[in-house]
């Protein structure tokens, strides 16, 4: 035996006796661990979304989420447990099914388990992998590093309803890795002038792997579309090519202009820690458009008030046949109770939303978003004006949205966006082609949704701002869903600040003991609220039973 292997097999009995269970390096299950009696039982809800989104670049599903929580409800949550888990998960299947190289397995499990961007350890750990060492092995070593054991605390808080749910990656700035195909990968400035250079309907391919960080915004021009080699899915997001935010801009790391489209690429924001957050600082800016498109990428970290902003006719940007699609959205730096001053000496807050929509003509489908913090999907008005002919016609549909460990505001909301104070008139715009279909929200038990559907901004606005009962009107909401997990919530649906909703059936299940609310003002608790008696919502079409009660400026904690 050479001394490396001795090495190796020495480590290898270490990580087995230091966890107590990994005979041989099997892969226990967290049922195998008993809770003492007495002792406090905690879910780390953003631990089991962290592990599932770094490690196989999607949610987990609601069979997965329920099986991991309810096992540590059963066994507690401490260093062995938390490893059962992640052991599972990044040694299953699902996980070899990748066919991933040793650099990119290596990436997602920093990620994952470590919380962290790979450090220069990282050479280490692939030379190990490099030279026959079991992968099992290999993630069983991370999981009583003492980087992991020292995230256990945080992981394993037992808090509810606090920022405390939530542990944002850590600062570590991602580091170039080895590119694992032909294609792009230099300098922002040369990135830059190809794009310039080529012609609408022409593609620029990053390599896999490739690292560009942005120090001011990237455009994508008319028509042009800018991807990785091998078009990764967000499942494959250790494959993409990658866009970090780098230095203090205050603008948006990508900007997509008519007709340009941003596939297969990883867009990072950079963002370590929740203070570390402007509002214009979106990961990436739709420019209206025609057919521009925002598909199969991951989106992660923003420093700004969202992941994705899509301006439209209302910013003053024709547009149409707009498509955000399959996108992998993670806000795990994001918090919903924190506020910091900015520069200019206002207060805003440090939650960010997913998708923010403002374009009448948008196609927002099978998204995946997780703890955001703010809202899940927003849909605003289509035009600037009551004047102009223009519908908002936008679909939201087959999205998941997930709180895991940061409470969010709502999960999705249609927002006329209408509160001019001092102004002495109101407006009421058209969503009668809008449509709110077949999305799932839902939420990990320690954390919760202000409201999980909102019609109208009337709980948010209402009381301080809005002029008028309601500054909307139309809306289809039907066939949302909380799967069978449920989703903690003041109020399931509201309805207020938009009249002639059409309400069908949507099947959820809203969970409401113990969902804190504003001080004196809080939401109400209920299934469906609308204030049909006071006006605020008018003309509601639905067979569904609610409550007919007012909560003007109810958001908020």
């Amino acid at each position: 035996m050479t001394v490396r292997a001795a090495l190796r097999h020495a480590v290898t009995v270490i990580v087995i006796f230091a966890l107590g269970v990994l005979a041989a390096v099997t892969v226990p299950t967290l049922k195998a661990f008993a809770v003492p009696d007495g002792s406090p039982t905690q879910v780390p809800g953003q631990f089991i979304a962290k592990i599932y989104t770094e490690a196989l670049g999607r949610l987990p599903t609601q069979a997965e989420w329920t099986a991991a929580t309810q096992a540590f409800g059963e066994v507690g949550c401490n260093p062995q447990t938390l490893a059962a888990l992640g052991q599972q998960v990044y040694t299953s299947a699902d996980y070899a099914r990748l066919g991933y190289d040793n650099t990119s397995r290596l990436v997602t499990l920093y990620r994952g388990v470590w919380n962290s961007e790979p450090d220069l350890s990282v050479g280490q750990w692939r030379e190990a992998l490099d030279h026959g060492e079991a992968w099992s092995t290999v993630v069983a070593r991370f999981f009583v590093d003492q980087r992991f054991l020292e995230l256990v605390p945080k992981v394993c808080s037992g808090a509810r309803d606090s920022s405390a749910t939530s542990y944002a990656l850590a600062g570590q700035p991602a580091v170039p890795q080895p590119t694992a195909t032909a294609g792009f990968n230099g300098s922002q400035e040369t990135l830059q002038a190809l794009l310039d250079d080529t012609a609408p309907g022409g593609t620029v391919m990053l390599a896999q792997r490739a690292l560009i960080t942005l120090t001011r915004p990237l455009s994508i021009p008319h028509g042009v579309t800018l991807t990785t080699a091998g078009d990764p899915n967000p499942a494959h997001y250790a494959e993409m090519g990658r866009l970090v935010r780098g230095g203090d801009f205050d603008e948006p790391m990508v900007d997509i202009t008519n007709g340009g489209r941003l596939t297969s690429v990883w867009v990072d924001g950079a963002r370590n820690s929740p203070g570390n957050f402007v509002p214009n600082r979106y990961n990436v800016r739709v420019l209206g458009g025609h057919n521009t498109a925002v598909i199969g990428n991951k989106i992660s970290n923003t420093a700004g008030s969202a992941s994705i902003q899509v301006l439209g006719q209302a910013g003053g940007y024709d547009c149409s046949k707009v498509a955000i699609r399959g996108n992998m959205i993670t806000a795990y730096s994001s918090d919903h109770y924190l506020t910091r001053q900015l520069a200019n000496g206002s207060t805003a807050g440090a939650w960010s939303d997913g998708i923010a929509a403002g374009c009448a003509d948008t196609t927002i489908t099978r998204n995946e978003i997780v703890d955001t913090g703010g809202v899940g999907i927003s849909l605003y008005r289509g035009s600037r004006s009551t004047s102009t002919d223009i519908v908002q016609r936008s679909v939201i549909a087959r999205n998941s949205i997930l709180s895991a460990g940061n409470s969010m505001y709502a999960g999705i909301v249609a927002d006329p966006l209408f509160y001019v104070p001092g102004k002495g008139f109101s407006s009421d715009f058209d969503f009668s082609g809008a449509k709110i279909i077949d999305n799932m929200v839902w939420s990990s038990p320690d954390t919760h949704f202000v409201i999980g559907i909102s019609a109208g901004s009337r709980p948010w606005y209402a009381g301080t701002a809005m002029i008028g009962a309601n500054s909307g009107h139309g809306l289809t909401i039907s066939d949302n869903t909380t799967g069978r997990v449920g989703a903690r919530v003041r109020t399931g649906i509201a309805i207020s600040g938009m009249d002639d909703v059409r309400l069908g059936y949507n099947p959820a299940t809203w969970i409401h003991n113990g969902v804190p609310g504003k001080q004196g003002n809080p939401c109400p608790a209920t299934d469906v609220a609308a204030p049909v008696s006071e006006g605020d919502a008018a003309n509601l079409q639905t067979e569904v039973d609610y409550s007919d009660v007012g909560f003007d400026g109810c958001m908020g904690e």
